[in-house]
């Protein structure tokens, strides 16, 4: 099955700009980073 992103309830505000801008977690890479790597790689998102 293919990798795929399915976000509910209050997590479609990590879409905004400023929201993935200020998300840099702990022993990951920045959300800012991630979204890229998601959308290069076609990783489909449901929100």
């Amino acid at each position: 099955m293919a990798p795929r992103a399915c976000l509910c309830y209050t997590a479609p505000l990590l879409f905004f700009d400023q929201t993935i801008e200020a998300v840099v977690p702990i022993g990951f890479l920045p959300l800012k980073e991630l979204m890229q790597l998601a959308v290069e790689r076609g990783v489909p998102s449901y929100v």
